[in-house]
């Protein structure tokens, strides 16, 4: 019973620690992006009907729906990386366990890889380009095979391997 109190308060202490390092981060990108001045905000508390004036430009959603598209190209990339790794080693996943670490674990060894380019001075724009293309042939492989190799019970050894790639990456 005391053991699992303390598991408990241990448990609910890390998610406390999570979610205060969470708002601590997010508020410091706020601080420093200023996304809105305050006679910014005053003005438009004063007015607002103001809201409704604001206009838009075609560019300006083509702008934003190619970096929605280039989101989902970076996601389907990580998740094709870490899919493929999955499939060599032999555990018993579900689809969705196999789409969250395949994704945590793409984007921990497409972190690395982009940042050992980066170090050797050969991070451009073509070896991007090629690495996404790489990524994407390995995510339509994983979309298009037929048959999947995960069948062992050795979760432990999944769980490292996808902490260590996502702490490191």
């Amino acid at each position: 019973m005391i053991t699992s109190m303390r598991d408990s308060r241990l448990k609910w202490g890390i998610i406390f620690l999570f979610v205060l390092w969470l708002f601590y981060g997010l508020s410091a990108y706020y601080v420093v992006q200023k996304p809105f001045s305050v006679p910014q905000l005053v003005a438009l508390l004063e007015n607002p009907s103001a809201w409704l004036t604001l206009d838009f430009a075609w560019s300006s959603v083509g702008r934003s729906l190619l970096d929605v598209g280039t989101a989902v190209l970076i996601n389907l990339a990580a998740w094709g990386i870490g899919a493929t790794i999955l499939s060599y080693v032999k555990l018993k996943m579900d689809g969705l366990e196999t789409a969250v670490f395949g994704t945590g674990l793409g984007f921990g060894v497409l972190g690395l890889w982009i940042f050992l380019l980066g170090l050797i001075g050969g991070f451009t724009s073509a070896i991007f380009w090629a690495t996404m293309a790489v990524a994407l042939a390995l995510t339509l492989w994983q979309i298009f095979k037929k048959g999947t190799r995960i069948n062992a019970d050795d979760a432990d050894f999944l769980l490292n391997l996808c902490a260590l790639c996502v702490l490191c990456g």
